[in-house]
């Protein structure tokens, strides 16, 4: 089935978002469009290039918005003005979750979580329990899905962006580390 999958925002989770649906059996006959109200840098342009995707006009919101049928927003994009495409949207978590079949650990809170992902994996790793990180701490979690078989466990640090619009998510182990008000 040919689908318009929008991607919107074109930092390291779109990249690593047109680069999975890119390769992805599920996606082959879809086409892909970036928004992006950046300015982009060379290596940004010659990805979206590799991967057949098409820039739309950062003037063009609404336009991006209504053709696409499904839509990939970025973690720190605000989409809750815009109600009438809430069907469309699909966050990354929830697309790492479909295809991941890995052992995860997530941990989120507003303060600590890059340490506590750090050591967690180092500690896992030291005891012979094959651990990746991803996600927050600067690796896009899609992009260890193709050496998922690889781990025991991906230990993910999730932000609260990344967590907001999650509906189908559920890691095997959750870790809360702290909150504090700019969370609450």
């Amino acid at each position: 089935m040919h689908k318009k999958i929008g991607i919107w925002g074109f930092g390291k989770t779109g990249q690593s978002v047109l680069s999975f649906l890119f390769f992805n059996p599920d996606y082959k006959n879809s086409s892909f469009f970036i928004f992006e109200s950046q300015q982009l840098s060379p290596e940004q342009k010659e990805q979206a290039k590799k991967h057949a995707a098409t820039f739309v006009d950062p003037s063009l919101l609404h336009e991006f918005l209504n053709m696409c049928d499904s839509i990939i927003p970025s973690p720190g994009i605000d989409i809750s003005n815009y109600n009438e495409y809430q069907e469309k949207f699909i966050c990354e978590l929830d697309l790492f979750a479909k295809y991941c079949t890995t052992k995860t650990i997530a941990i989120t809170g507003s303060v600590g979580k890059t340490s506590i992902v750090t050591l967690l994996t180092e500690l896992m790793n030291r005891s012979h329990i094959n651990s990746c990180y991803a996600g927050n701490i600067g690796v896009p979690m899609l992009d260890v899905l193709q050496q998922q078989q690889d781990y025991d466990y991906i230990v993910l640090e999730l932000s609260s962006f990344q967590l907001e619009h999650a509906k189908h998510f559920a890691p095997t182990i959750a870790v809360i580390t702290n909150l504090y008000e700019n969370h609450l």
